[in-house]
């Protein structure tokens, strides 16, 4: 998907980074520095996928990902009203 919010945040310094995926999908997040990260990513209409991840000085991770669309079951009734 392109568009696809991709954010990081540090879980002890609560640092937050964040891009986007490219019309292939790609994304890139550079300049993190060591330590824990939940990484989310959101696009409308689809769950968003949330992941724990460890990253060490240098180290390069790799993390595909793939969005699922929400289950549409009703979960109870709702009322609209307009007045025009």
């Amino acid at each position: 998907l392109t568009g696809v919010t991709i954010q990081a945040v540090h879980t002890s310094y609560g640092s937050n980074y964040g891009t986007s995926s490219n019309r292939q999908g790609v994304y890139s997040l550079s300049g993190l520095r060591p330590g824990n990260y939940k990484i989310t990513f959101s696009f409308i209409g689809y769950k968003d996928y949330n992941q724990e991840v460890t990253l060490s000085l240098g180290e390069q991770y790799v993390l595909d990902v793939q969005l699922r669309l929400p289950d549409l079951r009703p979960q109870g009734d709702l009322l609209l009203k307009f007045k025009m």
